[in-house]
């Protein structure tokens, strides 16, 4: 299930994240792209999980770090062609 925090989409707009995305998983919620080049990013980490069952039990704040941290973790594996990388 996608999550769809509207606080939280203008932060991620906002800081160029647009093509990405919070999917809510089993005791878990992990980011996402629908965009081939974006999710090429995405593919060069080990995980893009964050492990918190449920969305409220962080703050916005703590979210956008966390999607924020996996995407220029992300973008950086991928600018430098290196695959399998922890976050």
């Amino acid at each position: 299930m996608q999550i769809k925090n509207p606080k939280l989409r203008k932060m991620m707009d906002a800081a160029g994240y647009e093509k990405f995305g919070l999917w809510r998983g089993e005791g878990y919620c992990y980011v996402y792209s629908d965009d081939p080049e974006c999710n090429a990013m995405l593919n060069c980490l080990y995980s893009t999980s964050i492990y918190c069952c449920y969305f409220n039990q962080m703050s916005v704040e703590d979210w956008f770090e966390e999607i924020s941290h996996i995407i220029e973790t992300a973008k950086t594996a991928y600018a430098e062609g290196n695959y399998g990388v922890n976050v």
